[in-house]
């Protein structure tokens, strides 16, 4: 199943440790894509700086995601991958050191992803390229773009996924009074970075008009996030339960403490039944839960929290790119109530299942309406399922990226970026 096609090699700096967790999430959902159309698909990890702070991880893929999965620099000893290179391994010793002296609490480090790219990197994928021939390289975050352009060296097509516009990202962490979690950088510089390869794919619309705006930027394409509609019966449906999911990560930790603090009190006073299902590794940034919220950490399927949920929430502040459980959302027929940034994402018909509020008393009025509203519900639930069947279905998303490598000669429909 796509072992003999043409081989697309994606280029990363992170240990892809879970695949149902945010970026990981996308490039696992890429590759079945690919491979569907019977590519060949590689993950190279090009160096130890991907560990950070944690020396040994393990990855939990699906069988079949990759049909080649290397760690440079690292051992591979089953599901476990270690560091070989000293420097994960002093900064697990620093990190623990942190937290002694900070009675616990440490500091969260460099993000590796948003490092420059270093000649051992480059040394890494020219090795690779060498190897084995390749149709077209993938780069995860624009700070590996360097390395896609490098395989144009070698006749290869060079692409870089986005996933975030990260001048963005920056400007609305400090926007919002948070310590950003990339380098500051100005949307000129970004552009640098891709220019003159034969692609840069965005994960929503709204970022792939601002950067194909630029005069020097690339071809744009918009690939957002594959998924299919989960029908599943609704008899168990609480009408006083909502539901977060996230992982641990600055944007998340902003936007569950602002629902805590302003919205959560003003719900409790108009519906005192209400609950909140808190799901993913986010809950562990709160120790100390309100009355009425639950923790259920990581867990292995989301189904049963969602199907039991009257509606979801989104209230992200600060962030770019796609809100991707927002999609999972929708998929289990879900409304939402969400952020006028977690829904920027989507598309304007995405309005009759994702309700927008701007402030906290504008978000309890729009749960209060919708836990009150049977019928609206329904009618949300429906919309949801008709949003993702048509634009979100692996053929809607993925049709331009396919015909930028060669593996789909069908046209490409005019609404997207960059054509």
């Amino acid at each position: 199943m796509g072992q003999a096609g043409p081989r697309i090699l994606i280029v990363m700096r992170r240990v892809p440790t879970h695949a149902r967790v945010g970026n990981t999430a996308v490039l696992v959902a890429l590759a079945e894509a690919l491979r569907d159309r019977g590519a060949r698909v590689d993950l190279l990890v090009v160096s130890a700086r991907a560990f950070g702070r944690r020396p040994a991880m393990r990855i939990d893929l699906p069988a079949g995601s990759f049909d080649r999965l290397h760690c440079a620099q690292a051992l591979r000893l089953g599901r476990w991958v270690v560091a070989t290179r000293p420097g994960p391994w002093i900064g697990a010793i620093g990190a623990i050191a942190g937290r002694i002296l900070r009675s616990g609490r440490g500091s969260p480090g460099v993000w590796p992803a948003t490092l420059p790219v270093t000649a051992g990197e480059i040394a890494t994928v020219e090795a690779e390229l060498a190897r084995a021939p390749c149709r077209a390289v993938i780069a995860d975050y624009v700070f590996l773009a360097p390395l896609a352009r490098l395989a144009m060296a070698h006749g290869a097509r060079g692409i870089v996924y986005l996933h975030d516009l990260m001048s963005l990202r920056h400007h609305r962490f400090v926007e919002q009074g948070r310590s950003p979690d990339v380098p500051a950088m100005t949307l000129d510089e970004e552009v640098g970075l891709v220019s003159g390869l034969d692609a840069a794919v965005a994960i929503q619309e709204e970022e792939a008009r601002q950067l194909s705006a630029h005069p020097a930027a690339p071809p744009v394409l918009v690939a957002s996030m594959p998924r299919r509609a989960v029908r599943v019966a609704q008899a168990a449906v609480d009408p006083d339960r909502l539901v977060f999911v996230g992982s641990h990560n600055p944007a998340n930790v902003d936007a569950l403490e602002w629902f805590l603090g302003d919205v959560w009190p003003r719900l409790q006073g108009r519906r005192p039944k209400i609950r909140l299902d808190v799901v993913g590794a986010i809950g562990t940034a709160f120790p100390d839960l309100p009355r009425g919220v639950e923790r259920h950490g990581a867990v292995a399927d989301l189904a049963p929290y969602l199907s039991r949920a009257a509606l979801a929430i989104a209230p992200q502040r600060i962030g770019s790119g796609l809100n991707v459980k927002l999609l999972d959302y929708l998929a289990h027929g879900l409304p939402v109530v969400a952020s006028p940034l977690a829904r920027a994402g989507l598309k304007e018909e995405a309005a009759g299942c994702v309700l927008e509020a701007a402030d906290g008393e504008a978000f309890a009025i729009r749960i209060e309406a919708l836990l009150a509203d049977d019928g609206k519900r329904a009618a949300c639930r429906a919309a949801a399922f008709a949003y993702v069947e048509r634009h979100h279905s692996p053929e809607a998303v993925y049709q331009g990226l396919f015909r930028v490598i060669g593996l789909d000669c069908r046209p490409v429909p005019s609404d997207v970026a960059g054509d």
